[in-house]
């Protein structure tokens, strides 16, 4: 099926500013892998995690691993995102997955927003800790015990927007 004329225009200024993020990556980075699939199983629980990566880029001059998630939206949306609680986990996944697979850890990780606006680099701070506390939850789970949501941490700004509000007791929480 062909593209419309209308779609090309529309998709041009995403394209652009994508084409344009990839000639100034090349000039400090190397391809490293595209769409590339990762398998671990998680060390507490034993639960297989399955990812894919979009990008992985090396710095010139042996400076580490790059890992990008590429994502249509725009920047200030993305980076408010990445802010929340829980908001990093499919990076900190891959970040986690990469390092599991015997390549050294990212020393960057983030999201590559595509937007009408251009493509912006939307960094995401390294934090082990948030897999470590869903591989907790996960084993919790698993035996039957009581968990508490990754997001949010019943800070009481993010229960407004959670789908599980309606049967989530934050009030029971300190009990965990």
């Amino acid at each position: 099926r062909a593209w419309s004329p209308d779609l090309l225009v529309q998709a041009r200024p995403l394209l652009t500013g994508f084409a344009d993020w990839l000639a100034d990556t090349a000039k400090t980075h190397d391809l490293v892998g595209l769409e590339q699939d990762w398998v671990a199983d998680l060390p507490l629980s034993g639960i297989r995690v399955r990812g894919r990566s979009d990008r992985i880029d090396a710095k010139r001059g042996g400076r580490g691993l790059r890992l990008i998630d590429l994502k249509i939206t725009a920047a200030k949306t993305l980076r408010q995102r990445l802010r929340s609680a829980g908001g990093a986990l499919q990076v900190q996944a891959y970040t986690w997955l990469v390092s599991a697979a015997g390549l050294d850890r990212p020393v960057e990780q983030g999201c590559l927003s595509v937007s009408w606006t251009g493509a912006a680099w939307v960094p995401c701070s390294d934090q082990p800790g948030l897999i470590n506390a869903a591989d907790d939850a996960l084993l919790r789970l698993a035996h039957g015990q009581p968990v508490r949501a990754l997001a949010g941490e019943g800070d009481g700004t993010s229960c407004k927007a959670c789908p599980a509000k309606g049967c989530c007791r934050v009030q029971d929480w300190g009990q965990l």
